[in-house]
């Protein structure tokens, strides 16, 4: 029976060009068996020749019968699904029919409804107008009712006015009176203050200073004053240029093997191993260090997203820990149980967003990883007792190992690196995380260790790092780490803002014979020595060619500001001096006054002391330290801005900072502020009109 004889049952014509398609795909099909039976023909020809072929086509023909009979089989399948449509069909049109009599039914109660809301708005519209006209009158009667109050407030404050001029009259009246009181007595207290300010003068110079201390500044400040703006600065240079940093990096020459005197750890790998003790620097793997040419790299990019004049830091963090092992011999595990790593990789991932965020815009990149130091893991060790077996596996007399010894080239290695170790804590930078010792070891005035080495490359990072105040920084470079703790949800940011300056309190720089014996440091363990030797050399170096000191915030009172004023001298390119924010008060600002009488501050432009407690005592001192006797010379070349508000200067001291702009060229162009002292508006106006006269030519 051929496919044209197929009747289909219930047939319509919606389906019926399906069903076409079909037979014309089994006729398409029945022609392909056919061209293959031809084709085995031509085979049967060649199957002694061929027997494997044969047999290979005999199995597709086996397959495509099995073909055949599915399509038999989809086609009974199609007119079982096109009698399943048809049922479908029909039962559609009858639930079409129910929908058509529903929706009758809905628009006939829509009618109803709209014809219910028609006779309800008809009722209605009668009383929303009688209630607008009374809402109407009320608001009328509300209207009238605050004009009324209105007159009546404004007859009251027409009543205070003339009762507050007649008190004012009153009390200019009064005032009047106070200032003929206090001019007769300006002549008795005249004296009383001139005997203050010697006092003052006298206890900003009470300082444990020795003479041999004394004499060293002198004659260091003589010899700098022999050199030039450029030479001052290649003084420093080793403390400011990035390729004094870069420079300890890099491998070098000892004895035709080349090593690294320093390495620094990978933040990336402290944060993702977390160990539970840092090994020596011997036994890490080398993928926990990362090279100088990889953080050159990281520290080019840095700048793509700070904004114009912003300071670039590098991305190396120095960790300051509490026990040294800097000392050059036998040394036992600085953080045996691991406390301070734990802080410090706490700090990291806490802090990592402000290092690796990204600045500026799409092309701008963040930090990527940060070279970490810490000494013992970064430079050559000689652990001591306990630390590691002898090669014979001897034990001591107290049942521990002895001590390794450095080889020689591991030896040379580390008197490499312990000369120039300080530079990573001096640089301006770099930045220093601090873990102090014990549990209260942050003083009101600086951090204390009882080691020499710590305490040394603690007072040279105070000096010439910014401050964490200053608008600049891309980060905090100085922090200190007590109390850090781990993050549960590492979405979670740092609190913004600069409130680490709160904690870290900068000591003020302390003379250069500080660690000799005898001397405030010299008692520490580990003083003398090449702590002794370095510090006076590296604190000369780093304030000659300083131009900005930046102390804001530091808690110093009078005897900081007098060791200040000591070293000062050293400074032979000082143009800012920032000391806002202290407990400054006349002695300190006597002190200051002394230093540059002495021309300690010749090339300064601005001199930031607002929000101290300085007083007539101490800005008089400040004040003739600007104008000099007549034939002196001038103590400061040419100064821009000095900032003394919200402090305690009253008129006396004004008016002579009013009379120094008018003898002294240096205050030509200075832009003063006193805004917040008790001084008079009239005195102030005094120093602006003395300014105005001196700018011009």
């Amino acid at each position: 029976m051929g496919h044209a004889s197929v009747r289909i049952p219930y047939s319509t014509p919606w389906y019926k060009p399906q069903l076409d398609d079909m037979l014309k795909e089994i006729e398409k099909y029945k022609r392909q068996v056919s061209l293959m039976k031809m084709t085995l023909a031509e085979v049967a020809k060649e199957r002694d020749a061929a027997l494997a072929s044969g047999r290979k086509s005999t199995e597709t023909i086996g397959q495509l019968c099995d073909d055949a009979v599915g399509r038999e089989n989809l086609k009974t399948k199609a007119i079982a699904e096109a009698e399943a449509a048809k049922e479908a069909v029909k039962q559609g049109q009858h639930e079409r029919e129910m929908l058509q009599a529903d929706n009758a039914r809905l628009r006939a109660r829509v009618q109803t409804l709209q014809c219910e809301v028609d006779d309800l708005k008809n009722s209605m519209s009668g009383y929303v107008e009688d209630r607008i006209q009374a809402e109407r009158a009320a608001a009328d009667e509300k209207v009238a009712a605050a004009r009324a109050q209105g007159e009546a407030r404004a007859a009251m404050m027409q009543a205070k006015t003339i009762s507050d001029e007649r008190d004012q009259a009153i009390m200019r009246c009064q005032q009047a009176q106070a200032e003929v009181k206090s001019l007769h007595a300006a002549e008795e207290g005249e004296a009383q203050r001139a005997e203050e300010e010697r006092k003052a003068r006298l206890e900003a110079l009470i300082l444990d200073v020795k003479p041999l201390s004394k004499e060293t500044i002198g004659s260091k400040a003589a010899e700098l004053s022999y050199l030039e703006g450029e030479e001052l600065a290649k003084l420093s240079s080793k403390y400011t240029d990035p390729e004094a940093v870069w420079s300890m990096l890099e491998p070098q020459n000892f004895d035709g093997l080349h090593d690294t005197p320093v390495m620094l750890l990978s933040a990336n790998w402290l944060k993702t191993q977390r160990p539970a003790r840092l090994p020596e620097r011997a036994k890490l793997p080398p993928e926990a260090f990362i090279n100088g040419r990889a953080l050159r790299t990281i520290f080019q990019a840095i700048d793509k997203g700070l904004a114009k004049g912003m300071v670039r830091p590098l991305p190396i963090v120095c960790a300051l820990l509490p026990k040294s092992t800097l000392g050059g011999g036998a040394c036992s595990h600085p953080d045996p149980a691991g406390a301070c790593l734990e802080q410090l990789v706490n700090a990291l991932d806490l802090r990592w967003n402000e290092f690796a965020r990204q600045r500026g815009g799409i092309k701008s990149t963040g930090v990527t990883d940060i070279g970490v130091f810490i000494d013992w893991a970064c430079m050559y060790q000689a652990p001591d007792f306990g630390e590691a077996p002898s090669s014979t596996g001897a034990l001591s007399a107290r049942g521990a190992a002895p001590a390794r010894k450095r080889n020689e080239h591991e030896q040379a290695v580390f008197d490499a690196a312990q000369k120039d170790v300080h530079i990573l804590f001096a640089h301006t930078l770099t930045t220093v995380w601090m873990l102090p010792e014990g549990k209260h070891s942050v003083g009101p005035k600086e951090i204390k260790y009882t080691e020499a080495w710590p305490s040394y490359l603690y007072l040279l990072a105070s000096i010439l790092k910014p401050s964490n105040l200053n608008e600049l920084l891309a980060w905090p470079q100085m922090l200190d780490l007590a109390g850090v703790k781990p993050s549960t949800d590492p979405a979670v940011p740092i609190p913004n803002g600069h409130y680490e300056q709160e904690k870290i309190c900068r000591r003020a720089p302390p003379e250069p014979l500080t660690f000799a014996r005898g001397h405030e440091h010299g008692s520490l363990v580990g003083a003398g020595g090449l702590v002794a030797e370095q510090y006076p050399e590296a604190l000369c170096a780093m304030l000659a060619g300083a131009e900005e000191l930046d102390f804001r915030r530091c808690c110093w009172g009078d005897e900081e500001a007098a060791w200040l004023a000591l070293v000062l001298p050293l400074c032979g390119r000082l143009q800012r001096l920032f000391l806002s924010g202290n407990q400054i008060g006349n002695a300190g600002a006597c002190a200051l006054a002394t230093a540059i009488q002495g021309g300690a501050l010749r090339s300064l432009k601005m001199l930031t002391l607002d929000n101290n407690e300085i007083g007539d005592t101490g800005a008089l001192s400040l004040f003739q330290s600007f104008s000099p006797a007549e034939g002196a010379p001038l103590a400061i070349d040419d100064l821009k801005q000095l900032l003394l508000n919200n402090n305690a200067i009253n008129d006396t001291s004004a008016i002579a900072l009013a009379g120094a702009i008018s003898s002294s060229n240096c205050l030509a162009g200075c832009k003063v502020n006193l805004d917040g002292n008790p001084a008079t508006k009239a005195t102030k106006k005094v120093v602006k009109k003395a300014l105005k006269k001196a700018r011009k030519p």
